[in-house]
């Protein structure tokens, strides 16, 4: 995997609570997102109305390449606790899930990606050599 050109956006829990792009998560070790990645994401976070959190309750789909040291960063719908709504109850249901914010994360998501792959193609080539 060339660890220089790839990067992993984890889309965790949308539908549920309110979007968060994650700073730090992870259960044993607070692990930090990529610094590109987190400050596009906050870019576009209040455009598109998601808020800064952090999760260290469970791990996300972006710990182990976070702690591999991959770029990476996770968008989590939280409560107004900062834990993911109806994680593992009965609660987690199809009719549970928001659609609007469904849709907020991926007006997000592709802006985001749009974002990092325009930074990413201005950048030196001997920076993009793997």
């Amino acid at each position: 995997l060339d660890r220089e050109n790839t990067y992993f956006l984890n889309l965790e829990g949308i539908g549920a609570g309110e979007p968060h792009v994650l700073t730090k998560e992870g259960m044993l070790h607070a692990l930090m997102a990529d610094p590109a990645m987190l400050r596009h994401a906050r870019a576009l976070a209040d455009r598109h109305g998601l808020k800064e959190g952090s999760m260290r309750a469970v791990p996300t789909g972006a710990y182990i390449p976070l702690m591999r040291d991959m770029k990476a960063m996770t968008v989590m719908g939280l409560d107004e606790d900062g834990l993911p709504p109806h994680w593992n109850q009965i609660s987690d249901r199809i009719l549970e899930v928001e659609e609007k914010s469904i849709a907020q994360v991926t007006a997000f998501s592709d802006a985001f990606i749009r974002e990092l792959a325009r930074d990413h193609a201005a950048a030196p080539l001997s920076s993009q050599a793997g």
